[in-house]
């Protein structure tokens, strides 16, 4: 594109011309207006800029005299000024400027001249002009081909109709009158009929008359652009170029939403490798291939530890960040024809493909890529200035064997997952028959709790816990569930909760019902040596973000003394989130409510740890106890967790207390608080009162 620029003064003639030369224009640059005038009467150009005073005359006066030049009466004149005069300005626009730019907003004048400079690109597509003047076909023909347009002519619109089925075109053009009994209305009307994107071609309509009535009536048929006779070669570009461009628009948009949809169906988002569809239909694939070529391929069900935890604590950021830098390592390990996917959450799929017709080649092969996982995602992450630590659990199935589907090797992966989590020490498991019927069995005892958690079929039975001089100081509450006919243990039915959520509905059944059953047994009178009921937390629980606040407001709107009960948390659970939990505790004992460390002993804590931790009690694992009187280290350990609890004003309590020689022992050894078999059983809720009634004067009967 050419363009004529006349400006006065040197220092910014010079800055614009090197502003327009970097766009790849040429640009004539003159000082006068009656120098600018001469030019454009010798040269062609397609834009001008011209400053509000040139030397020799003002913009208006120039801008009027080049208007006179008929070449010049349609092209675009902008002004440039240093100052905006209203009464000026407006004079010149009269005059018959295009528009006006201020000298310091040079970007926006150059942006307005590339876009100006877009109408003078290349045109690509091809197009089908219906015209029956072999005249006007050849000079619109003549003009499209010159902007770089395949042009196809036809006479008719029933050999246009013809074409147009077959053929697909980025444009027609189409004379509305038409020797023939199809007419242009007609063809246009046809061509709207169409389904799909076949359609939606841009329709430019020509006629000979310029009446309101027809081109709202080609408009309503389907038309999109209209224009009349004679056609202006400057006109026809501007019209095609834009119905073009509309299309290439609507196609670029048209691919846009399909890539997201696809990606939404069948991209994970925060990860972007491809989702549990996409990964059945991998599956599906590879199971075709590998019975087909006759050699086994293996899917691995890998999942983050802890992930929810670090979501919690560190926030959904650097959760996210982590997905993706996993993802990263995982992609290193795989090979390139081995597929990765995401499951969702913190769960990723590796297929192995073609490893060998060997099944124990096989087996050992993918031990090793599991193996290899394990010590890629061990190595600490670095996520804004934070060294986050995961471990991960793989479940591992061969394929073909017996499979039917993709599903059923995706579930089997499922289950050798849940089989390494729950049962191997190095977290990673192969799929076996028996593994499927214990995940049966699983999902049978969980809707099964959850119908019994419906309808109150659940118990809360309850163990007391004696003073040395043999006086009631508590009790632990204890969920028990009795299911056709036998009692479920309740560790299984407790994970089972846990697995499947239940455990916040299960948690709060068991402190209503406690709340209920203190109430009661205050009202009727409670020894005086008696501090309350601890109930076990899980933890769960204790990951939810308002467990401390809701766990409160419950019992006040339960008008239970917060002082009557206890909460008991493993140490495990405590030290695995040290900070968030002992933030949910310090809130709990603020209000009364006192903490009990339980199975103490068997976890990771140290005194540093325990100096500062809001802890009320602890509980020695039962597993010292037992072992106390043949283990010298075992009575060592329990020597040393009193005399910490004491020096740290904190009450001990001995648990799985089964004989009198463990009884006397830990009395001896100053225990605060004895619990166990010897003692009392469990108890459920009418026993227990009984037994309440008869240890209402302080004393108990061990051994009873």
């Amino acid at each position: 594109m050419r363009i004529l620029c006349v400006e006065g003064n040197k220092t910014f003639r010079s800055i614009l011309e090197q502003q327009l030369v970097l766009e790849g224009l040429h640009c004539h640059c003159l000082p006068k207006g009656e120098n600018g005038l001469e030019a454009a009467r010798q040269l062609a150009f397609d834009f001008v800029c011209v400053s509000m005073f040139p030397e020799d005359m003002q913009a208006t006066h120039f801008i009027k005299e080049l208007r006179k030049i008929p070449t010049y009466q349609h092209t675009p004149v902008v002004l440039f000024t240093s100052e905006y005069n209203e009464q000026a300005l407006t004079e010149v626009l009269k005059a018959g400027a295009t528009e006006v730019f201020h000298r310091s907003d040079l970007e926006e004048l150059i942006t307005f001249v590339r876009r100006y400079n877009s109408r003078y690109e290349p045109l690509i597509g091809s197009v089908l002009y219906v015209e029956d003047s072999l005249v006007q076909q050849q000079a619109i023909s003549h003009i499209l081909k010159g902007v770089g347009l395949d042009v196809m002519c036809v006479a008719s619109a029933e050999e246009g109709w013809e074409l147009f089925k077959e053929n697909t075109y980025d444009l027609l053009i189409v004379d509305v009158v038409l020797t023939g009994d199809m007419s242009g209305i007609r063809l246009v009307n046809n061509v709207r009929r169409q389904c799909g994107d076949h359609g939606d071609v841009p329709i430019l309509a020509v006629s000979a008359y310029d009446e309101p009535s027809r081109r709202i009536e080609l408009l309503n048929r389907g038309a999109n652009d209209y224009i009349c006779k004679p056609v202006l070669q400057d006109e026809l570009i501007a019209r095609v170029r834009g119905l073009i461009g509309q299309k290439r628009l609507l196609e670029q948009i048209r691919l846009e939403q399909a890539n997201t949809l696809h990606r939404f169906e069948f991209l994970d988002s925060a990860t972007e490798l491809p989702n549990r569809k996409m990964l059945l239909q991998i599956l599906e694939q590879e199971m075709a291939r590998a019975v087909k070529h006759g050699y086994f391929s293996a899917f691995l069900y890998v999942d983050l530890d802890s992930f929810k935890a670090i979501n919690d604590t560190l926030g959904y950021d650097v959760g996210d960040q982590l997905l993706r830098m996993v993802a990263q390592r995982l992609m290193r390990i795989k090979r390139r024809e081995d597929s990765l996917a995401s499951l969702g959450g913190d769960d990723y799929a590796l297929v192995l493909s073609e490893l060998t017709n060997d099944r124990s080649l096989a087996a050992d092969h993918c031990r090793g890529v599991a193996d290899q996982i394990q010590r890629a995602l061990s190595r600490p992450f670095e996520i804004d200035g934070k060294i986050v630590h995961t471990e991960v659990t793989v479940g591992m199935v061969l394929f073909p064997l017996h499979q039917t589907s993709s599903l059923e090797v995706l579930r089997q992966g499922e289950t050798a997952f849940e089989q390494a989590r729950l049962q191997s020490a190095n977290r990673v498991s192969f799929f076996s028959s028996e593994m499927q019927r214990q995940a049966e069995q699983r999902f049978t005892l969980q809707m099964a709790l959850r119908h019994a958690l419906r309808h109150q079929q659940l118990e809360v039975y309850y163990q007391p816990i004696f003073a040395p001089n043999q006086q009631l100081l508590s009790m632990e509450a204890l969920s028990r569930w009795r299911h056709n006919g036998e009692m479920i243990p309740p560790d299984l039915f407790i994970n089972v909760a846990e697995e499947c959520g239940l455990i916040h509905e299960l948690g709060d059944w068991v402190i209503e019902t406690v709340a209920e059953n203190v109430q009661r047994w205050e009202r009727l009178g409670l020894p005086d040596s008696f501090e309350g009921v601890a109930v076990n937390i899980s933890p769960y629980q204790l990951l939810r973000e308002r467990f401390s606040l809701h766990l409160i407001k419950r019992l006040d709107e339960l008008n239970l003394s917060n002082d009557l009960l206890k909460i008991e948390i493993t140490e495990n659970a405590l030290i695995a989130n040290v900070e968030r939990t002992s933030k949910q505790l310090e809130r709990l004992r603020a209000r009364g409510i006192r903490v009990s460390l339980d199975d103490f002993g068997i976890g990771y804590s140290s005194l540093s740890y325990l100096q500062g931790l809001p802890v009320d009690q602890l509980k020695i694992d039962r597993s010292f106890v037992w072992n106390m009187q043949a283990n010298p280290a075992a009575m060592a350990i329990v020597q040393t967790i009193i005399n910490m609890g004491q020096s740290l004003s904190m009450q001990v309590v001995a648990e799985g207390v089964e004989t009198r020689e463990q009884m006397d022992r830990l009395v001896a050894m100053g225990c605060h608080g004895l619990q166990g078999f010897f003692l009392q059983t469990p108890m459920p809720l009418l026993e227990t009162e009984h037994f309440l009634q008869s240890v209402r004067p302080g004393l108990a009967n061990p051994g009873a």
